[in-house]
C-alpha cells in the first residue's frame, strides 16, 4: 500500500468558524476553485469573488451581521450601503439617487 498526501481545500467562516462542508458528504476538495464554488452555492460570502477588500469569508448565517444582504435593486448578494426599509448595494444606490434627483 502507498500512502499519499495532497493539499485539500475547504472554506471556513471568518466569523463563527463553521465549515462550508458541514452539510456535505465531502469534507474537503482537491481544487480550491471547487471549494469556493461549493461555498458560493450555499450563499456564502467569499471576499475574493465579491471584490471585497476586507478579505473575510462568511457563512450564510453570519453574512447579515456584516451588512451583506441581497440587494433590492439587482437581487445579488452584496455589501449594503443604503438601508431605507429596502436594502441597496452601492451601484443600485447611486442609480436610485439619480432617479430621485430627476423627480
Amino acid at each position: 500500500m502507498s500512502l499519499k498526501s495532497a493539499p485539500f481545500w475547504w472554506v471556513i467562516c471568518d466569523d463563527c468558524g463553521a465549515s462550508a462542508q458541514e452539510s456535505s458528504d465531502v469534507s474537503a476538495w482537491m481544487r480550491q476553485d471547487v471549494a469556493v464554488d461549493e461555498a458560493l452555492a450555499q450563499d456564502w460570502w467569499i471576499a475574493d469573488r465579491h471584490d471585497d477588500d476586507r478579505g473575510k469569508d462568511y457563512c450564510d448565517d453570519c453574512v447579515s451581521k456584516h451588512d451583506i444582504w441581497y440587494c433590492e435593486g439587482c437581487a445579488e448578494l452584496k455589501r449594503i450601503v443604503r438601508d431605507d426599509g429596502a436594502r441597496w448595494c452601492s451601484e443600485c444606490a447611486v442609480s436610485l439617487a439619480r432617479e430621485e434627483a430627476k423627480q
